[in-house]
């Protein structure tokens, strides 16, 4: 089985960098296709999207990375892409109890 069949690994509160420029962050760890998570997207796409008062409200809810800042945007079900790339520091992660995995940015 390739790696493009199969599932990907998923790190719940762990941050990926996406090929559209946002950064997800999985609710749940586990292999899956599908996952809720949490989104964060560039002031300019908040721009495009969302209202004045959405973008408002949560002006201080975003994560810096590389000099850019993404802004909370939603929380949706995501397909679970092997373009994603892990942008969090697991290296302290503990591997013991997969069913209670949690990660903390």
């Amino acid at each position: 089985m390739s790696k493009k069949e199969r599932n990907r690994l998923t790190i719940k509160n762990a941050y990926y960098l996406t090929k559209n420029n946002q950064i997800v962050s999985p609710q749940f760890t586990g292999e899956h296709f599908v996952v809720d998570c949490i989104i964060y997207k560039t002031k300019e796409d908040l721009n495009l999207i969302y209202n004045e008062d959405f973008i408002e409200d949560n002006k201080h809810n975003y994560i810096s990375l590389n000099n850019n800042q993404y802004f909370y945007a939603e929380y949706e079900p995501m397909i679970v892409s092997w373009d994603w790339e892990l942008i969090s520091d697991i290296t302290n992660l503990d591997l013991n109890d997969l069913e209670d995995m949690f990660f903390l940015y």
